[in-house]
């Protein structure tokens, strides 16, 4: 079936995603996967201020959810990779934050997943008063993965697809706690596993189902989809990230059908 959404789909966007998606139809994403700037004075270049006062920051946020509500389907998931809080003297609750966003704007929560990083993150040394109660500090070596559901819980399946998850996958995609490294490639300041994208691609949606992302950095939910048969759409406000993302993503495509040729 053709909808409106079928001419977005399979490009990245350039500009803000309040902007970009403003005129796209509702109810028709499945799952929206993103990970947004997480307000810690990050140089993502462009003029893009990743240092806004929190409670400005927590209004943007809170708009940008809303806009994910009105393009999901009911039944859609919503999908956050954030960390748990962020700073220092105070830490500031930013998992927490998004939490009572989305339950603000009538989000169901589902699931909160533990990202744990493991020896990827171990070598900080941020540990405040070295052997001393005085202050010490809390390295952070995990994020959360924050899940919501729209109207409803379950997914709708009308084109009655065949799940792709396999019985070796369910049980370990099911608990609370994933250990995925951090991902190697720091061609962007602040990118996420692309086996972590993989599971939460695959543990959502069925097959053909679309999959946006507003913060789509140099692409990797957009490899996610396209390793595992989804449509998908994107968001990135930085013109040097989604060329990125762009050529990224073209050499996963000519990477499957070359696999797809050598098969047949």
């Amino acid at each position: 079936m053709t909808t409106t959404a079928d001419n977005l789909v399979g490009r990245v966007h350039v500009g803000d995603c309040l902007d970009v998606t403003g005129a796209w139809p509702s109810e028709e994403v499945q799952l929206l996967l993103t990970s947004p700037p997480y307000n810690a004075g990050i140089d993502y270049g462009e003029g893009i201020d990743d240092s806004l006062p929190w409670p400005v920051y927590e209004e943007w946020a809170a708009q940008w959810i809303g806009r994910a509500k009105r393009l999901l389907c009911d039944g859609g998931r919503l999908a956050i990779v954030v960390a748990s809080g962020m700073g220092r003297s105070p830490w500031y609750p930013l998992a927490a934050a998004y939490t009572h966003a989305a339950i603000a704007w009538g989000l169901l929560p589902r699931a909160e997943i533990i990202w744990d990083k493991g020896p990827s993150r171990n070598n900080s040394t941020a540990w405040g008063s070295w052997c001393s109660p005085s202050n010490p500090q809390i390295r952070d070596s995990h994020e959360a993965i924050l899940v919501f559901s729209k109207g409803m819980w379950p997914l709708p399946n009308p084109r009655g697809e065949a799940s792709d998850l396999r019985p070796d996958e369910f049980p370990d995609f099911t608990r609370s706690l994933w250990r995925v490294p951090c991902e190697t490639d720091r061609s962007h300041p602040a990118p996420f596993p692309e086996r972590l994208a993989e599971r939460l691609v695959k543990l959502y949606t069925w097959p053909g189902d679309l999959v946006a992302d507003f913060f789509l950095g140099t692409g990797t939910t957009a490899i996610a989809a396209e390793k595992l048969g989804r449509r998908w759409i994107g968001v990135e406000i930085s013109p040097i990230y989604a060329e990125m993302a762009e050529k990224r993503i073209q050499r996963e495509r000519d990477k499957l059908q070359f696999d797809f040729g050598e098969a047949t």
